[in-house]
């Protein structure tokens, strides 16, 4: 009696896994890929994982991987190519960066200093030129009102002055 057997693909990952997984895979999968060379992904998967248990594992999420990478595009069919991939220029690139984790972690924009202190030190002077404009401005005006206030002593002392002698004469 012959039949035909359904060949469902055992599921070894949960799908928050998977996509752990996948990104794991991929940062091994982008190492061993040759730069300009065609290739298909499905033949690196022995030179990856050795153990037999973990190749079946690999397979099973195969696609998901092979799509993930070009939506990443690391990853491209060739204009002739049916079943065969190409390195993108990003591919290259993060193959020659040791793998996907490492050009991520090196592809973060890094604090460029001669940008930002520049802006500080704007920032510092700026603040700095305002308090001295206050004070130069509180200190004109406080000095206006006390010539004012020495001119109406001086007057005052000068009438006690004349007053002064005035009684002293008439004694």
């Amino acid at each position: 009696m012959c039949a035909l057997k359904i060949n469902t693909m055992e599921k070894y990952f949960s799908e928050e896994e998977k996509a752990e997984k996948i990104y794991e895979y991929i940062d091994k999968f982008i190492v061993v890929l040759p730069e300009f060379d065609y290739f298909q992904l499905h033949k690196f998967i022995e030179k990856i994982e050795p153990n037999p248990d973990e190749r079946k594992k690999i397979s099973s999420i195969n696609s998901d991987i092979r799509i993930a990478m070009q939506k990443l595009k690391l990853i491209e069919n060739p204009p002739h190519g049916n079943a065969v991939f190409v390195l993108t220029e990003k591919g290259r690139e993060v193959k020659n960066k040791g793998g996907y984790f490492n050009y991520l972690n090196n592809s973060k924009p890094k604090t460029d200093w001669f940008k930002i202190i520049p802006i500080f030190l704007t920032f510092i002077f700026g603040i700095t030129s305002s308090v001295f404009l206050y004070l130069n401005y509180s200190l004109n005006t406080k000095n206006e009102t006390y010539k004012t206030e020495n001119q109406i002593l001086k007057k005052e002392n000068d009438s006690l002055k004349k007053i002064n002698i005035i009684l002293q004469n008439k004694k």
